[in-house]
């Protein structure tokens, strides 16, 4: 019996939910707190391990920052589009004179941070930071099915070229 399924459905996780993609960006501006309608409650049980990884990754880049980058994390942003007003919050961006590094943090390798990334946060990124240029990575800790298009060792590897780049952190 032959499957119909192919290479790429075996390998590239599904989406799990629509994510925002940017068109034709108005302006963007980072929020000094949190919109209220997001304030976190308590956190749901499912949600721990994600946030706790999310956690570990900011202590590593910490670590890692040389004495011209700055780390922002969490940052929400506040955006107009061609699809109206709306938010949006990078788990963290890490600047410098010259590039602006994006990370999203998923436990595992996930479609949705691909777009969030590629869709969302690199436009925003660009637009914050217009003179800066702009490095997307996923940050993942387990690589079930994986074949990344560009695999980075160290966080501020990745190229500014608008193609992702995957970081293993374990």
């Amino acid at each position: 019996m032959e499957s119909s399924l192919s290479r790429t459905d075996l390998t590239e996780p599904k989406s799990y939910r629509a994510i925002r993609e940017i068109r034709e960006l108005s302006w963007a501006r980072f929020l000094d707190s949190p919109p209220s309608k997001h304030r976190r409650s308590k956190t749901p049980d499912w949600a721990k391990t994600g946030l706790a990884y999310e956690k570990r990754v900011g202590r590593e880049l910490r670590t890692l920052l040389g004495p011209e980058q700055v780390l922002l994390s969490g940052k929400w942003i506040a955006f107009c589009d061609a699809h109206g007003r709306g938010l949006a919050q990078p788990d963290f961006l890490v600047v410098e004179p010259q590039r602006v590094f994006v990370f999203e943090v998923k436990l595992s390798h996930s479609l949705d941070a691909r777009v969030q990334l590629q869709k969302l946060y690199g436009p925003l990124a660009a637009s914050l930071f217009p003179e800066r240029a702009c490095a997307l990575v996923e940050v993942v800790k387990l690589m079930r099915g994986v074949e990344p298009a560009r695999m980075i060792y160290e966080p501020f590897e990745a190229l500014c070229d608008g193609e992702l780049s995957l970081w293993h952190f374990i």
